[in-house]
């Protein structure tokens, strides 16, 4: 059976491929993705990297510090819901668990909210947590806490949001 269009009539995969991925960057720049450092404090957003306090904006990593921080990310859309995909985690252990070091996180806007686990080691590594459809914000927070000693081996996180 013969096609009813000529190679002049039908758009080429060229011109489909190239609106489509005019139509994926301009769909990209309604949401631009930037690092989000741990700190004490809260965040909206669509899309980003989420890392550890021992981390910079520009990308540049150092052993996290041992410090305590309580952290909240939320959608800034409403009606929508945060998911953190854990690429990289590596937070210190000790047979004693009182000395390990900690990533607690929330399904809510604080730490009232309902408990989605506490994470050490390597326990996160390449897995996503996501808000739950009983979370109304679609808000996580993140509770890390830090037990000494120093951090030298210890290299943190980074997500993707």
């Amino acid at each position: 059976m013969k096609s009813h269009f000529t190679g002049y009539d039908r758009p080429s995969f060229f011109a489909v491929k190239a609106f489509f991925l005019a139509f994926i960057l301009i769909s990209a720049q309604d949401c631009a993705s930037q690092v989000f450092v741990l700190s004490n404090g809260e965040v909206e957003t669509c899309a980003g990297v989420f890392v550890d306090a021992g981390n910079s904006e520009d990308g540049t990593g150092n052993p996290y510090p041992d410090e305590n921080f309580t952290y909240t990310i939320c959608p800034d859309t409403p009606g929508d819901a945060v998911s953190v995909a854990f690429v990289a985690f590596g937070l210190q252990t000790n047979p004693n668990g009182n000395n390990s070091d900690y990533l607690s996180i929330f399904d809510g806007p604080d730490s009232n909210a309902p408990s989605m686990g506490s994470y050490t080691g390597n326990s996160l590594q390449g897995l996503p947590v996501t808000a739950t459809i009983n979370n109304p914000t679609g808000c996580l927070t993140f509770v890390f806490q830090d037990n000494g000693p120093a951090n030298e081996l210890s290299p943190g996180w980074e997500a993707n949001i």
